[in-house]
């Protein structure tokens, strides 16, 4: 995946806005035959503080994946 994300900087939480072309195999997914380029967006929020905390919870919506939830570590 190739792509962009922009984030709000105030406080903990943030807006994060992301865009990007993923490369998708076809024949699983959408039906087509072969190799292709597919669009990516997504909007959503962050909950991560910036100075002394490495947690990250994220939730949101896009596509192709409509709902995601993530938590993760920040480094």
């Amino acid at each position: 995946m190739l792509g962009a994300v922009a984030l709000t900087r105030k406080g903990i939480s943030h807006l994060e806005v992301g865009a990007g072309l993923q490369l998708v195999n076809g024949k699983a997914e959408y039906g087509r035959e072969g190799l292709f380029l597919s669009a990516e967006i997504n909007i959503g929020y962050r909950l991560q503080r910036l100075n002394n905390s490495s947690f990250v919870f994220r939730i949101g919506v896009g596509y192709p994946q409509l709902l995601y939830i993530s938590t993760g570590y920040a480094f």
